[in-house]
């Protein structure tokens, strides 16, 4: 798997305490809103417990320390691919790296058919992802439910198996 990609470690909380606060992850992830280490050791532990078996949750990282998350699992006959990063880390490609690390594991080690993910349809920056992965837009925009109660206009995409 790509080096900017690695298992999430004990310490990491801090190293992504810049990502708290921002509405288009919190609102999703289950990141604390607030800069608060015990919850976010807390997360990056769930994270470790999370990875496994056809279930994927990796730390984006730059040099060792990490930047973001990327992840992916089960539904339905497809996986769904998930990714952000914090905003210092951004604009370098490193969330492209790791979403493409991700799905070639996808494929090419869980045996997933297809790879779906969805994003909020005015966040520019993740739809570029989705596009530059070589993911096709799904027809039909989807309305979602943050953890927050309020709906979103979501863009659905999907990355077929190679081949």
């Amino acid at each position: 798997m790509d080096s900017v990609v690695r298992e999430w470690r004990a310490g990491d909380g801090a190293a992504i305490a810049g990502i708290c606060g921002d509405p288009e992850v919190c609102a999703w992830a289950e990141i604390p809103w607030e800069r608060d280490l015990e919850a976010l050791n807390a997360w990056v532990a769930r994270q470790r417990e999370a990875h496994g078996g056809r279930q994927l949750s990796m730390a984006i990282s730059d040099g060792g320390d990490a930047v973001g998350w990327v992840g992916l699992w089960p539904v339905e006959g497809h996986a769904e691919l998930g990714y952000w990063i914090v905003p210092e880390a951004r604009r370098r490609g490193l969330t492209l790296r790791a979403a493409r690390a991700a799905a070639t594991w996808g494929f090419e080690v869980a045996g997933f058919p297809e790879i779906r993910l969805h994003t909020g349809a005015h966040n520019a920056g993740s739809r570029r992802i989705a596009e530059r992965l070589g993911a096709r837009q799904l027809p039909e925009p989807v309305t979602d439910t943050d953890r927050e109660g309020r709906e979103h206009l979501l863009v659905g995409y999907v990355l077929p198996a190679p081949g």
